[in-house]
């Protein structure tokens, strides 16, 4: 184990993942061995194991750990094991797997004093922080990084760069979220990671979006899908299908929308295994994307499908979804003339982004809002949301469009395969 130690510090990884194999080997026909040394020599070892290993192998034998660490009630060798193997499953793009395990860390390491492995959790914290107040989540994310750049984890600084351009766009402030987005790009060389090159360009893909920038938007998650998929990373591929989707919505193609939602569900079904444990959050707002694109391609029945999606990402505590399922219902509702229905979820979609101060949302919500009033004939009320969303879109240099309009689909060419 001293050996297997030296050769880290020096970067020879096989010479270590050797020594530390040998260390298990040995330790595990000694039944007298400290139970403490074999958690550390699986420590090692899968420090070691990290890129030369198959991820779940890995997995496997840190789990051979974490019952050995709560058989000894041993919370300080549990917190870095459970950060280990939630770091396995989100570096090998399936972070859905890994939140249990980083979570407990997270609370682990709070109550032992042990700083740096709190720093992996806070970022997914506030990820999750900026769906519920995004001016809120962006001020955390700002420490995030700066902590992340302390302890040279481009992993966190690339990524945590990427939302931070998110968040930036959701907001309106495009000019801070195009810094950001090529901040990211430049981190994530650092990484040597295609897993996180992916998740930066498929987290870029949604900012812009939100700048009204669809095709670039859709170079992004595309370009993050192919990655993802070739590092088999395939939650991440997943969100990149996702993503593609949401971008093909956006600019009314809506048999491409339609294809990348169900290119993500498929690639669950094929390898449902992997999926287990993995974001429910996710795979419902797959569904919900997939019922929208359904819906306004002329399957009516899909609203019902809308409706169930919006009460489980409510269950979810999913509040980015549900004003997004909001506004499409209340569009829905728009189309089919009950405008009762129609007006508490274009309301509900509204309040959030109000509240939120996430101007470009509000731009496209105001505009379905109008269409709701033109609907019905109140011209002076239509002409007031109408005007309202051009001043945002002005201000904010957005192209003219709703989340769905009605009208015949312009296509980019950018079709997802």
């Amino acid at each position: 184990m001293r050996a297997g130690a030296q050769a880290a510090k020096v970067y020879a990884i096989s010479e270590a993942l050797e020594h530390y194999e040998n260390a298990y080997e040995a330790l595990g026909k000694n039944s007298e061995a400290p139970p403490e040394q074999l958690c550390d020599a699986i420590l090692g070892w899968a420090e070691a194991a990290f890129k030369s290993k198959p991820y779940q192998e890995v997995v496997d034998r840190l789990e051979e750990a974490e019952r050995i660490a709560r058989e000894l009630q041993d919370e300080e060798r549990l917190a870095q094991i459970l950060h280990r193997i939630a770091n396995e499953y989100i570096s090998h793009g399936f972070p859905g797997r890994g939140m249990p395990a980083l979570f407990e860390s997270y609370e682990l390491a709070q109550r032992l004093g042990e700083e740096q492995l709190t720093r992996e959790p806070t970022f997914w914290m506030t990820v999750g922080m900026i769906d519920r107040d995004t001016r809120g989540g962006l001020e955390r994310i700002g420490h995030v990084i700066e902590a992340a750049r302390k302890d040279r984890n481009w992993d966190i600084v690339a990524h945590a760069l990427a939302t931070k351009a998110m968040a930036h766009a959701r907001l309106g402030e495009f000019a801070e979220a195009q810094d950001a987005i090529q901040l990211a790009h430049e981190e994530v060389r650092k990484t040597n990671s295609l897993v996180k090159e992916a998740d930066v360009a498929i987290v870029s893909s949604s900012a812009n979006f939100d700048m009204g920038d669809v095709r670039r938007g859709l170079e992004y998650s595309q370009r993050g899908t192919e990655k993802a998929l070739s590092a088999h990373g395939l939650e991440c591929a997943a969100a990149g299908h996702y993503y593609t989707g949401l971008g093909n919505l956006q600019s009314r193609n809506l048999a491409e929308a339609q294809e990348a939602f169900e290119a993500a569900l498929e690639l669950r079904a094929d390898h449902l295994l992997e999926f287990q444990g993995g974001s429910d959050q996710l795979v419902n707002r797959i569904h919900a994307g997939l019922a929208v694109a359904r819906f306004f391609g002329g399957r009516v029945e899909a609203i019902d499908d809308m409706e169930k999606s919006l009460a489980n990402a409510d269950a979810l505590g999913d509040d980015y979804t549900v004003a997004f399922i909001a506004q499409s219902l209340g569009e829905g509702y728009t189309q089919l003339g009950n405008f009762e229905c129609a007006r508490q979820y274009l309301h509900d979609a509204l309040d959030y982004y109000r509240r939120n101060g996430m101007k470009p949302y509000l731009a496209r919500a105001l505009q379905s809002l109008a269409r709701w009033h033109e609907q019905q004939g109140h011209a002076a009320q239509a002409g007031q949301a109408s005007a309202e969303a051009l001043r945002l879109m002005d201000e904010l240099s957005l192209p003219n469009g709703g989340l769905l309009a009605t009208e015949e689909p312009e296509s980019t060419g950018l079709v997802d395969r």
